[in-house]
Parts: C-alpha cells; structure tokens; sequence
C-alpha cells in the first residue's frame, strides 16, 4: 500500500512537469537527492551535479535544480567534457549519458571517483553493478530505475526506503 502510494505522489508529480524521458530523468535525479543521504563531511558548500556525455540532459537537469537546495546546499549542476576533468572537483551525482556509457569509460570514470562519495547514474541499466549505482530504462510511457545496493552502499550513501521500494533492485 505504502509503494503504491509513494509511487502515485512521485508518478503525478512528475506528469505534471514532464515532457519526454530526459525530463522524466532529470525529476528522479532531483528526487534522488531526497531519497538518498550522503556522508556528514560532503553536507557544506554547493550539492554537485555533474553530468558528462549528455548536454541535453545536462539542460534538463538544471532547469530541474536550478533554484533549489539540498539541506542547506545549493545545487549546482556541472557540464563535464571530459574524463580528467572529474579530478577538479568532488560530485554528489555524476549522470553518465549514451556517449561515455561504453565499458572502458565507466572504468575510466571510476578511477577518477575511487574513494569518493559519488551516486554514479548511467543512461542505461546494463551498466549497473559495482560500477554503476542506478541505471534507467524505458522511455515516457514506461520508465524505472534500477539500483545496485552494495555500490550505492560502497560509496558511503544511505538509501531511504522510498528509494528501495521506488526502484528496482538489481538482479
């Protein structure tokens, strides 16, 4: 009863401000950072958002943050070119989009990330594992995500409930 109903509030919330899938991601990742805490010493300064590989829903994105806060954090959402750019700056959510969603880059990826406290979100859903935290699939008629506990949990984070039962857990 409780996921039908958490699923209804987030499925009409998200119907009323969504246009296509891109839109459709850019809301979950917004809710993402209700639904997931992360460690005590990445809650000051801004809430980053990077996304690489994806200037569309690099757009998206920010014009679903843009104003808004995490706690007391401003969001600010980050458009990365390249894979050495990930060193200059620590992200809470790092959206990887169709062109960098090839394994040798998410490995690259994860090399520049190791040992911090980054969600990792792939474009596609083949790449979650214990590279990948959340993947997403479908498009505006049927779209989910799909998660992959122990590298959500290997990066520091906490997931809410909501987000358990709102996602698919990775098989």
């Amino acid at each position: 009863m409780k996921r039908t109903l958490l699923m209804l509030i987030l499925f009409v919330s998200i119907g009323l401000f969504a246009r296509n899938s891109t839109d459709i991601k850019a809301l979950f990742i917004y809710q993402f950072t209700r639904l997931i805490d992360w460690p005590e010493d990445t809650k000051s300064g801004m809430f980053r958002i990077g996304v690489i590989g994806s200037f569309h829903d690099y757009k998206e994105i920010m014009e679903v943050a843009m104003g808004r806060n995490v706690g007391s954090q401003n969001i600010e959402v980050m458009n990365i070119m390249a894979i050495n750019q990930l060193s200059l700056t620590d992200f809470h959510i790092l959206v990887v989009g169709e062109a960098f969603c090839t394994p040798e880059k998410i490995m690259e990826i994860n090399v520049q990330l190791k040992g911090k406290s980054t969600l990792l979100i792939s474009n596609k859903v083949n790449f979650v594992s214990n590279d990948v935290c959340i993947g997403f699939e479908g498009d505006g008629q049927n779209f989910k995500y799909v998660y992959a506990f122990p590298s959500i949990k290997g990066k520091g984070l906490k997931c809410s409930q909501d987000f358990l039962l709102l996602g698919q857990k990775q098989k």
